[in-house]
Protein backbone atom coordinates (compact mmCIF):
# COMPACT_ATOMS: atom_id res chain seq x y z
CA UNK A 1 0.00 0.00 0.00
CA UNK A 2 3.05 2.64 0.53
CA UNK A 3 3.43 2.39 -3.30
CA UNK A 4 0.41 3.35 -3.89
CA UNK A 5 0.88 7.39 -4.47
CA UNK A 6 3.62 7.10 -6.39
CA UNK A 7 2.03 4.02 -8.99
CA UNK A 8 -0.57 6.15 -9.61
CA UNK A 9 2.01 9.70 -10.03
CA UNK A 10 3.49 7.35 -12.96
CA UNK A 11 0.53 6.43 -14.33
CA UNK A 12 -0.50 10.02 -14.81
CA UNK A 13 2.76 10.76 -16.48
CA UNK A 14 2.25 8.88 -19.11
CA UNK A 15 -1.45 9.99 -20.46
CA UNK A 16 -0.91 13.61 -19.31
CA UNK A 17 2.66 14.31 -19.64
CA UNK A 18 3.74 15.48 -16.05
CA UNK A 19 7.60 16.85 -15.93
CA UNK A 20 9.55 14.46 -13.65
CA UNK A 21 9.69 16.69 -10.50
CA UNK A 22 6.33 14.94 -9.93
CA UNK A 23 8.29 11.73 -9.23
CA UNK A 24 10.50 13.63 -6.73
CA UNK A 25 7.51 14.82 -5.24
CA UNK A 26 5.71 11.52 -4.97
CA UNK A 27 8.49 10.14 -3.11
CA UNK A 28 9.22 12.79 -0.39
CA UNK A 29 5.45 12.62 0.30
CA UNK A 30 5.66 8.94 1.24
CA UNK A 31 9.18 9.90 3.20
CA UNK A 32 6.96 12.81 4.67
CA UNK A 33 4.04 10.48 5.55
CA UNK A 34 6.02 7.69 7.01
CA UNK A 35 7.65 10.26 9.43
CA UNK A 36 4.62 11.60 10.39
CA UNK A 37 3.69 8.39 11.13
CA UNK A 38 6.21 7.19 13.02
CA UNK A 39 6.40 10.65 15.19
CA UNK A 40 2.44 9.67 15.66
CA UNK A 41 3.74 6.14 16.79
CA UNK A 42 5.99 7.56 19.22
CA UNK A 43 4.01 9.79 21.35
CA UNK A 44 1.10 7.19 21.51
CA UNK A 45 3.45 4.78 22.47
CA UNK A 46 5.11 7.28 25.05
CA UNK A 47 6.84 5.29 28.34
CA UNK A 48 6.71 7.29 30.93
CA UNK A 49 3.10 9.38 32.25
CA UNK A 50 3.13 12.97 33.26
CA UNK A 51 0.02 12.09 35.36
CA UNK A 52 0.72 12.14 38.46
CA UNK A 53 1.35 8.48 40.00
CA UNK A 54 -1.09 6.64 42.17
CA UNK A 55 -0.32 5.61 45.58
CA UNK A 56 -1.36 1.91 46.39
CA UNK A 57 -4.25 2.71 48.19
CA UNK A 58 -5.76 4.84 45.29
CA UNK A 59 -5.14 2.08 43.04
CA UNK A 60 -6.76 -0.46 45.62
CA UNK A 61 -9.99 1.72 45.99
CA UNK A 62 -10.22 1.74 42.33
CA UNK A 63 -9.87 -1.40 41.85
CA UNK A 64 -12.63 -2.58 44.62
CA UNK A 65 -14.95 0.34 42.51
CA UNK A 66 -14.50 -2.01 39.48
CA UNK A 67 -14.57 -5.17 40.59
CA UNK A 68 -16.59 -5.00 43.32
CA UNK A 69 -20.33 -5.26 41.46
CA UNK A 70 -18.79 -8.04 39.49
CA UNK A 71 -18.10 -9.97 43.25
CA UNK A 72 -22.09 -9.43 43.79
CA UNK A 73 -23.12 -10.82 40.97
CA UNK A 74 -20.87 -13.52 41.35
CA UNK A 75 -21.95 -13.86 44.98
CA UNK A 76 -25.41 -13.94 43.49
CA UNK A 77 -24.25 -17.36 41.48
CA UNK A 78 -22.86 -18.96 44.56
CA UNK A 79 -26.40 -18.54 46.08
CA UNK A 80 -28.63 -19.73 43.08
CA UNK A 81 -25.65 -22.97 42.71
CA UNK A 82 -25.89 -23.86 45.92
CA UNK A 83 -29.99 -24.48 45.61
CA UNK A 84 -29.83 -25.46 42.11
CA UNK A 85 -30.66 -29.33 41.35
CA UNK A 86 -27.94 -31.14 39.38
CA UNK A 87 -29.89 -31.16 36.41
CA UNK A 88 -33.05 -29.65 35.30
CA UNK A 89 -35.11 -30.22 32.24
CA UNK A 90 -36.86 -26.46 32.67
CA UNK A 91 -34.61 -23.82 34.37
CA UNK A 92 -31.27 -23.91 35.25
CA UNK A 93 -29.15 -26.47 37.22
CA UNK A 94 -25.67 -26.66 38.66
CA UNK A 95 -23.66 -26.70 35.20
CA UNK A 96 -25.42 -24.00 33.91
CA UNK A 97 -24.98 -21.71 36.55
CA UNK A 98 -21.14 -22.89 36.36
CA UNK A 99 -21.15 -21.38 32.76
CA UNK A 100 -22.15 -18.33 33.88
CA UNK A 101 -19.90 -17.58 36.70
CA UNK A 102 -16.88 -19.04 34.08
CA UNK A 103 -17.59 -16.06 31.80
CA UNK A 104 -17.95 -13.93 34.72
CA UNK A 105 -14.23 -15.13 35.92
CA UNK A 106 -12.96 -13.99 32.29
CA UNK A 107 -14.97 -10.71 32.87
CA UNK A 108 -13.11 -10.28 36.27
CA UNK A 109 -9.64 -11.83 35.02
CA UNK A 110 -9.58 -8.40 32.22
CA UNK A 111 -10.85 -5.85 34.86
CA UNK A 112 -7.67 -7.29 37.35
CA UNK A 113 -5.34 -7.10 34.72
CA UNK A 114 -6.09 -3.66 33.77
CA UNK A 115 -5.08 -2.36 37.08
CA UNK A 116 -1.33 -4.23 36.38
CA UNK A 117 -0.08 -5.06 33.87
CA UNK A 118 -2.36 -5.04 30.91
CA UNK A 119 -1.71 -1.77 28.80
CA UNK A 120 1.97 -2.25 29.22
CA UNK A 121 1.57 -5.91 27.68
CA UNK A 122 0.01 -4.15 24.83
CA UNK A 123 2.49 -1.58 24.36
CA UNK A 124 5.40 -4.29 24.46
CA UNK A 125 3.42 -6.21 21.74
CA UNK A 126 3.26 -3.20 19.54
CA UNK A 127 7.02 -2.21 20.05
CA UNK A 128 8.43 -5.55 19.06
CA UNK A 129 5.90 -5.83 15.98
CA UNK A 130 7.41 -2.18 14.90
CA UNK A 131 10.43 -3.25 15.61
CA UNK A 132 9.89 -6.90 13.51
CA UNK A 133 8.13 -4.63 11.00
CA UNK A 134 11.28 -2.08 10.60
CA UNK A 135 13.76 -5.00 10.29
CA UNK A 136 12.16 -6.27 7.51
CA UNK A 137 11.82 -2.98 5.86
CA UNK A 138 15.59 -2.91 6.13
CA UNK A 139 16.28 -5.77 4.50
CA UNK A 140 13.92 -4.92 1.35
CA UNK A 141 15.73 -1.64 1.60
CA UNK A 142 18.84 -3.17 1.09
CA UNK A 143 18.25 -4.82 -1.21
CA UNK A 144 16.38 -2.03 -3.36
CA UNK A 145 20.23 -0.38 -3.27
CA UNK A 146 22.01 -2.74 -5.13
CA UNK A 147 20.26 -1.88 -8.19
CA UNK A 148 19.60 1.86 -7.36
CA UNK A 149 21.89 4.03 -9.18
CA UNK A 150 24.10 6.23 -7.71
CA UNK A 151 22.35 9.81 -9.41
CA UNK A 152 18.83 10.43 -10.50
CA UNK A 153 16.00 12.82 -10.54
CA UNK A 154 13.64 9.85 -10.90
CA UNK A 155 14.60 6.79 -8.62
CA UNK A 156 15.66 6.31 -5.22
CA UNK A 157 19.14 6.39 -5.24
CA UNK A 158 21.89 4.56 -2.99
CA UNK A 159 22.28 7.41 -1.36
CA UNK A 160 18.26 8.28 -0.79
CA UNK A 161 18.48 4.10 0.62
CA UNK A 162 20.64 4.36 2.82
CA UNK A 163 19.50 7.35 4.54
CA UNK A 164 15.52 5.35 4.94
CA UNK A 165 18.12 2.69 6.23
CA UNK A 166 19.57 4.55 8.60
CA UNK A 167 16.50 6.16 9.73
CA UNK A 168 14.36 2.73 10.48
CA UNK A 169 17.75 2.05 12.55
CA UNK A 170 17.98 4.37 14.62
CA UNK A 171 14.19 4.02 15.42
CA UNK A 172 14.82 0.79 16.18
CA UNK A 173 17.28 2.17 18.68
CA UNK A 174 14.66 4.16 20.33
CA UNK A 175 12.10 1.64 20.60
CA UNK A 176 14.48 -1.79 21.60
CA UNK A 177 15.06 0.98 24.79
CA UNK A 178 11.59 1.68 25.44
CA UNK A 179 11.18 -2.21 25.64
CA UNK A 180 14.08 -2.64 27.64
CA UNK A 181 12.35 0.16 30.08
CA UNK A 182 8.83 -2.02 29.61
CA UNK A 183 10.83 -5.14 30.62
CA UNK A 184 12.22 -3.34 33.86
CA UNK A 185 9.17 -2.58 34.98
CA UNK A 186 8.01 -6.02 35.05
CA UNK A 187 10.62 -6.98 36.77
CA UNK A 188 9.87 -4.28 39.46
CA UNK A 189 6.45 -5.38 39.73
CA UNK A 190 7.59 -9.22 40.32
CA UNK A 191 10.15 -8.26 43.17
CA UNK A 192 6.89 -6.77 44.48
CA UNK A 193 5.46 -9.81 45.44
CA UNK A 194 8.88 -11.88 46.76
CA UNK A 195 10.13 -13.39 42.99
CA UNK A 196 13.34 -11.46 41.41
CA UNK A 197 14.08 -12.22 38.04
CA UNK A 198 17.35 -10.95 36.49
CA UNK A 199 17.13 -9.21 32.96
CA UNK A 200 18.19 -12.69 31.34
CA UNK A 201 15.31 -14.78 32.85
CA UNK A 202 12.54 -11.86 32.32
CA UNK A 203 13.89 -12.29 28.42
CA UNK A 204 13.26 -15.36 29.06
CA UNK A 205 9.76 -15.13 30.16
CA UNK A 206 9.23 -13.01 27.50
CA UNK A 207 10.26 -15.19 24.63
CA UNK A 208 8.28 -18.22 26.22
CA UNK A 209 4.58 -18.92 24.08
CA UNK A 210 3.34 -18.82 27.60
CA UNK A 211 5.07 -16.35 28.99
CA UNK A 212 1.95 -13.80 28.65
CA UNK A 213 -0.31 -16.72 30.66
CA UNK A 214 2.76 -16.49 33.43
CA UNK A 215 2.54 -12.86 33.78
CA UNK A 216 -1.36 -12.45 33.27
CA UNK A 217 -2.00 -15.58 36.70
CA UNK A 218 0.61 -13.53 38.93
CA UNK A 219 -0.14 -10.10 38.43
CA UNK A 220 -3.93 -11.31 38.57
CA UNK A 221 -2.65 -12.71 41.96
CA UNK A 222 -1.14 -9.18 42.66
CA UNK A 223 -4.48 -6.94 42.16
CA UNK A 224 -6.23 -9.90 43.75
CA UNK A 225 -4.47 -8.54 47.10
CA UNK A 226 -5.59 -5.05 46.45
CA UNK A 227 -9.55 -6.84 46.55
CA UNK A 228 -8.78 -8.73 49.69
CA UNK A 229 -7.20 -5.51 51.64
CA UNK A 230 -10.47 -3.72 50.74
CA UNK A 231 -12.68 -6.80 52.20
CA UNK A 232 -10.87 -6.43 55.23
CA UNK A 233 -11.13 -2.77 55.83
CA UNK A 234 -15.07 -3.41 55.48
CA UNK A 235 -14.99 -6.19 57.96
CA UNK A 236 -12.91 -4.04 60.16
CA UNK A 237 -16.30 -1.47 59.82
CA UNK A 238 -19.14 -3.75 59.57
CA UNK A 239 -19.49 -6.41 62.27
CA UNK A 240 -22.96 -7.94 61.37
CA UNK A 241 -23.96 -11.28 60.29
CA UNK A 242 -25.23 -10.40 56.80
CA UNK A 243 -22.60 -8.33 56.33
CA UNK A 244 -19.74 -11.31 57.09
CA UNK A 245 -21.74 -13.57 55.51
CA UNK A 246 -21.75 -11.53 52.27
CA UNK A 247 -17.98 -10.28 52.64
CA UNK A 248 -16.65 -14.03 53.31
CA UNK A 249 -19.47 -15.02 50.16
CA UNK A 250 -17.19 -12.73 47.88
CA UNK A 251 -13.74 -14.05 49.20
CA UNK A 252 -15.33 -17.54 48.16
CA UNK A 253 -15.87 -16.06 44.29
CA UNK A 254 -12.22 -15.14 44.55
CA UNK A 255 -10.72 -17.79 45.81
CA UNK A 256 -12.75 -20.04 43.11
CA UNK A 257 -11.36 -17.36 40.49
CA UNK A 258 -8.02 -18.31 41.48
CA UNK A 259 -8.56 -21.95 40.49
CA UNK A 260 -10.20 -21.22 37.87
CA UNK A 261 -7.83 -19.03 36.09
CA UNK A 262 -4.73 -21.62 36.76
CA UNK A 263 -7.38 -24.80 35.31
CA UNK A 264 -7.10 -22.79 32.46
CA UNK A 265 -3.36 -22.35 31.96
CA UNK A 266 -2.76 -25.86 32.64
CA UNK A 267 -5.61 -27.09 30.13
CA UNK A 268 -4.28 -24.63 27.30
CA UNK A 269 0.03 -25.93 28.32
CA UNK A 270 -1.54 -29.38 27.81
CA UNK A 271 -4.04 -29.05 24.51
CA UNK A 272 -2.36 -26.49 22.86
CA UNK A 273 1.41 -25.60 23.86
CA UNK A 274 2.55 -29.11 24.51
CA UNK A 275 1.06 -30.91 21.15
CA UNK A 276 2.41 -28.39 18.53
CA UNK A 277 6.13 -28.32 20.68
CA UNK A 278 5.84 -32.16 20.25
CA UNK A 279 4.79 -31.87 16.67
CA UNK A 280 7.98 -29.94 15.90
CA UNK A 281 10.46 -32.85 18.54
CA UNK A 282 8.56 -35.35 15.32
CA UNK A 283 8.98 -33.33 12.42
CA UNK A 284 13.04 -32.59 13.17
CA UNK A 285 13.92 -35.88 13.79
CA UNK A 286 12.19 -37.16 10.70
CA UNK A 287 14.61 -34.75 8.97
CA UNK A 288 17.63 -35.61 10.84
CA UNK A 289 16.81 -39.25 9.82
CA UNK A 290 15.86 -38.50 5.95
CA UNK A 291 19.41 -35.84 5.71
CA UNK A 292 21.26 -38.59 7.79
CA UNK A 293 20.07 -40.92 4.70
CA UNK A 294 20.90 -38.55 2.02
CA UNK A 295 24.43 -37.70 3.98
CA UNK A 296 25.16 -41.07 2.99
CA UNK A 297 24.41 -41.70 -0.17
CA UNK A 298 26.01 -38.04 -1.23
CA UNK A 299 29.70 -38.40 -2.96
CA UNK A 300 30.13 -35.20 -3.67
CA UNK A 301 32.21 -33.59 -1.16
CA UNK A 302 30.71 -29.99 -1.29
CA UNK A 303 26.97 -31.47 -1.21
CA UNK A 304 28.05 -33.46 1.79
CA UNK A 305 29.78 -30.33 3.60
CA UNK A 306 26.28 -28.83 3.04
CA UNK A 307 24.00 -31.80 4.45
CA UNK A 308 26.83 -31.73 7.57
CA UNK A 309 25.69 -28.41 8.25
CA UNK A 310 22.09 -29.50 7.86
CA UNK A 311 22.41 -31.97 10.07
CA UNK A 312 23.76 -29.93 12.46
CA UNK A 313 21.18 -27.23 12.85
CA UNK A 314 18.45 -29.37 13.10
CA UNK A 315 20.07 -31.02 15.83
CA UNK A 316 20.34 -27.71 17.38
CA UNK A 317 16.22 -27.15 16.73
CA UNK A 318 15.47 -30.75 18.25
CA UNK A 319 17.73 -30.16 21.16
CA UNK A 320 16.23 -26.62 21.53
CA UNK A 321 12.52 -27.87 21.14
CA UNK A 322 13.10 -31.06 23.71
CA UNK A 323 14.44 -28.22 26.65
CA UNK A 324 11.28 -26.13 25.26
CA UNK A 325 9.16 -28.96 26.13
CA UNK A 326 10.67 -29.96 29.70
CA UNK A 327 10.31 -26.31 30.10
CA UNK A 328 6.57 -25.89 29.65
CA UNK A 329 6.27 -29.18 31.66
CA UNK A 330 8.19 -27.92 34.60
CA UNK A 331 5.61 -24.56 34.48
CA UNK A 332 2.72 -27.03 34.69
CA UNK A 333 4.05 -28.63 37.25
CA UNK A 334 4.52 -25.46 39.19
CA UNK A 335 0.84 -24.22 38.33
CA UNK A 336 -0.18 -27.30 39.41
CA UNK A 337 1.39 -27.28 43.19
CA UNK A 338 0.04 -23.90 43.35
CA UNK A 339 -3.47 -24.65 42.55
CA UNK A 340 -2.77 -27.69 45.31
CA UNK A 341 -2.75 -25.00 47.48
CA UNK A 342 -5.50 -22.64 46.02
CA UNK A 343 -8.02 -25.64 45.76
CA UNK A 344 -7.43 -26.33 49.85
CA UNK A 345 -8.07 -22.50 50.87
CA UNK A 346 -11.01 -22.82 48.30
CA UNK A 347 -12.54 -25.67 50.80
CA UNK A 348 -12.33 -23.22 54.07
CA UNK A 349 -13.57 -20.46 52.37
CA UNK A 350 -16.22 -22.56 51.23
CA UNK A 351 -16.98 -23.82 54.06
CA UNK A 352 -16.75 -21.27 56.85
CA UNK A 353 -18.97 -19.16 53.93
CA UNK A 354 -21.31 -21.86 55.25
CA UNK A 355 -20.53 -22.36 58.82
CA UNK A 356 -19.20 -18.36 60.04
CA UNK A 357 -21.55 -16.63 62.79
CA UNK A 358 -18.94 -14.08 63.51
CA UNK A 359 -17.64 -11.37 61.73
CA UNK A 360 -14.28 -11.56 63.75
CA UNK A 361 -13.23 -14.44 62.58
CA UNK A 362 -14.16 -13.41 58.87
CA UNK A 363 -11.83 -10.57 59.25
CA UNK A 364 -9.25 -12.67 60.98
CA UNK A 365 -9.21 -15.16 57.91
CA UNK A 366 -8.83 -12.31 55.40
CA UNK A 367 -5.95 -10.91 56.73
CA UNK A 368 -4.45 -14.63 56.71
CA UNK A 369 -5.72 -14.83 53.04
CA UNK A 370 -3.44 -12.24 52.55
CA UNK A 371 -0.45 -13.92 52.42
CA UNK A 372 -1.98 -17.27 50.83
CA UNK A 373 -1.69 -15.00 47.69
CA UNK A 374 1.91 -14.41 48.08
CA UNK A 375 2.46 -17.66 48.72
CA UNK A 376 0.84 -18.63 45.71
CA UNK A 377 1.91 -15.67 43.21
CA UNK A 378 5.71 -17.16 44.41
CA UNK A 379 5.00 -21.07 44.21
CA UNK A 380 3.24 -20.55 40.07
CA UNK A 381 6.52 -18.28 38.51
CA UNK A 382 8.55 -21.22 37.04
CA UNK A 383 11.94 -21.77 37.41
CA UNK A 384 13.58 -20.23 34.52
CA UNK A 385 17.21 -20.59 32.92
CA UNK A 386 18.76 -17.55 31.06
CA UNK A 387 19.70 -18.05 27.61
CA UNK A 388 23.27 -19.85 27.25
CA UNK A 389 24.08 -18.00 23.99
CA UNK A 390 22.27 -15.39 20.99
CA UNK A 391 21.72 -18.49 19.43
CA UNK A 392 19.39 -20.70 21.57
CA UNK A 393 17.51 -17.29 22.32
CA UNK A 394 17.18 -17.63 18.84
CA UNK A 395 16.00 -20.79 18.21
CA UNK A 396 13.28 -20.05 21.36
CA UNK A 397 11.83 -17.43 19.26
CA UNK A 398 11.27 -19.28 16.39
CA UNK A 399 9.90 -22.31 18.08
CA UNK A 400 7.25 -20.09 20.06
CA UNK A 401 6.49 -18.58 16.70
CA UNK A 402 5.41 -21.79 15.19
CA UNK A 403 3.25 -22.80 18.56
CA UNK A 404 1.29 -19.80 18.69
Amino acid sequence: MRYLPLGLLVLSTLHAGWDFDIFAKGTELYDETRDKTIEIYNQTFKTFSDEKPQTQEDRDRTLWRNISPKLDEGLSYLQAREKAPESAWIGEDKSDIQAKMKALFDEMGEVLLSQSWYEDQQKLQSLQSQIAQNEKEIMRLKEAKIGAPVESLIHTTQKGYEEKITRLQEQNIHLKEEVNVLKRTFSERFAKIGVTLSPQQMDVLLTRVDGKDIIGMTMTMESLKGVMAQLERLMHQEHGFEAAKRYYGMHAVLMEMVVYIQQGYIEKSQRVYMPKVEHIVQQASQMIERTQHLYAQESDPQRKVIYAKNLEALRETLHIAKAYGKDLRMAQERVKEAQKVAKANLKVSQNTYHTVMLSSDLYRLLSESRTVFEKVSRIQVPQIVPFENIEVKQKYQEITRKIQ
